[in-house]
C-alpha cells in the first residue's frame, strides 16, 4: 500500500528518478513533510451539568461541533507551524476521532463550540431554569501521549457561565392598599387600589408596568433578591368641610422585597396617604 502524506512543498522531479535516492525517499526525508499513515483512536465523552436537581452531569447537546487536531511539529519535529484538524460532531454524547500519530506518542485536543440552553436549577431557587453559556475553557481539552493503533477515551466537561446582565425574575402576587378619601372630622379610610390603575414596578435597572385587578390585587415577576419601588397615581376624594368636597390627584409610593422566590402568598401593600400630584 503506497503510504499517505501531507506535503507542504517540494516536488520530484521524475529526471530524479536516475538518482539513488527515489522521489518517495526524498519526501520522507524532508522537514516539511508529515506523515499521516501511522493512526490511532479515540473516544471523546463530552459531559456538562445540565440539571443541578440531578447528581452528577449530562451530555452535552447533540449536534454540537468539535474541532480535532494535532499540531503538525507533533508528528514531524521539523514541520513548523500548522495542524492536522478534523470536524466532528456530537451524537450521544460523544465523538469517535482517527487522527494520525507516531510511535513518539503524540498530543491531541478536543475543541467543542460553546452553546447556550437552559440549566435546570436547584429545589428552592428562584426560579426553576436559567439560561447559560457552556464552553470548554483555554484552547480545548487534549490527550497525550497518544500511539499508533491504540483506541483511547477521553472525558471534556463544559463549564457554565451567566450572562452579564441576565435578571433572575421570581412571580409575586400583591394586594395594595391606600387612603384613598379624607372626609372633615372623620379618620381616613383605607381602600383597595381602584381596579384598572396602572401600576409601576422598578429598580435601578429594571421597570415594569400593570394595572390593579378587582379588590387591589396585581402580579409582577421581579428581580430576585432586590428590593422592588411600586407606585401608582389615583384620585383621592378630599372633604375639606360639611360643603366642600373635591377631587385631586396623588401619587401612592411603597417599597417592598426583596423576594429570593417565587410565592403564590398574597403580599399585602399599603401605600398610606400619597402625595398631592397636581
Amino acid at each position: 500500500m503506497k503510504m499517505r502524506k501531507d506535503t507542504i512543498g517540494g516536488i520530484c522531479i521524475s529526471m530524479l528518478a536516475l538518482s539513488s535516492i527515489s522521489c518517495d525517499d526524498n519526501i520522507r526525508s524532508s522537514a516539511l513533510t508529515v506523515d499521516d499513515m501511522q493512526e490511532a483512536t479515540i473516544v471523546a465523552y463530552f459531559y456538562a451539568d445540565l440539571d443541578n436537581r440531578d447528581p452528577g452531569m449530562e451530555y452535552a447537546p447533540d449536534g454540537t461541533p468539535v474541532i480535532v487536531s494535532v499540531a503538525y511539529n507533533e508528528l514531524n519535529p521539523s514541520a513548523g507551524t500548522g495542524s492536522w484538524s478534523e470536524t466532528l460532531e456530537i451524537e450521544g454524547g460523544m465523538v469517535e476521532a482517527t487522527v494520525p500519530v507516531t510511535s513518539n506518542g503524540t498530543t491531541v485536543t478536543f475543541a467543542p463550540d460553546q452553546f447556550i440552553t437552559d440549566q435546570v436549577q436547584p429545589h428552592g431557587s428562584a426560579t426553576e431554569v436559567v439560561e447559560k453559556v457552556f464552553r470548554v475553557p483555554g484552547p480545548g481539552s487534549s490527550v497525550s501521549d497518544v500511539r499508533p493503533g491504540q483506541k483511547v477515551y477521553h472525558e471534556v466537561t463544559y463549564v457554565d457561565e451567566d450572562f452579564g446582565n441576565q435578571v433572575v425574575l421570581v412571580d409575586v402576587r400583591f394586594q395594595g392598599g391606600a387612603i384613598l378619601m379624607e372626609h372633615y372630622n372623620e379618620p381616613d379610610t383605607l381602600a383597595p387600589v381602584p381596579q384598572g390603575t396602572n401600576i409601576t414596578l422598578y429598580t435601578s435597572n429594571w421597570v415594569y408596568e400593570t394595572t390593579a385587578g378587582s379588590d387591589g390585587i396585581f402580579e409582577a415577576s421581579v428581580p430576585s433578591g432586590e428590593n422592588i419601588n411600586i407606585e401608582f397615581i389615583a384620585q383621592k376624594e378630599i372633604t375639606q368641610d360639611e360643603d366642600d368636597v373635591v377631587h385631586r390627584d396623588y401619587k401612592y409610593e411603597t417599597v417592598t422585597g426583596p423576594y429570593t422566590q417565587s410565592t403564590p402568598v398574597l403580599q399585602t401593600l399599603q401605600f398610606g396617604t400619597g402625595t398631592q400630584w397636581e
